[in-house]
């Protein structure tokens, strides 16, 4: 569940990102579509030597950084805080709407669980 969530953060940021101006290109790919860029990163992450399972990833995000997105040191710290940051805001949001979507789906299940108990009497 955890995978189909981030997939779909990361798919709805691509497409929120273009309507926002003066932010970084962004580009989400799925593993299926890798430039020869991406697929040399992800080669490098599944032909890890150690013995922990990783999973393969879900997709990649790429930003293209442009001189006007990096014009003052101000704004190139801000970018790189942004894009250390941005993993842990992902891993966060994508929890919170799991834990979001089951409290939901437990309400739910008692709120239908008094009709399931009630007899049904057919005439």
């Amino acid at each position: 569940m955890e995978r189909a969530l981030a997939r779909l953060f990361l798919q709805q940021f691509e497409g929120t990102q273009r309507n926002v101006p003066l932010t970084p290109h962004c580009e989400f790919r799925r593993p299926n579509q890798l430039t020869k860029e991406l697929k040399s990163v992800a080669e490098s992450l599944l032909d890890g030597n150690d013995s922990s399972y990783t999973p393969s990833p879900v997709g990649f995000l790429s930003f293209t950084f442009f001189p006007s997105n990096a014009m003052s040191d101000a704004r190139r710290m801000k970018a790189v805080e942004l894009l250390v940051n941005f993993l842990p805001y992902m891993d966060r949001h994508v929890k919170s709407t799991k834990s979001m979507m089951l409290s939901r789906m437990r309400m739910k299940k008692s709120d239908l669980l008094p009709d399931l108990k009630e007899p049904i009497i057919t005439l």
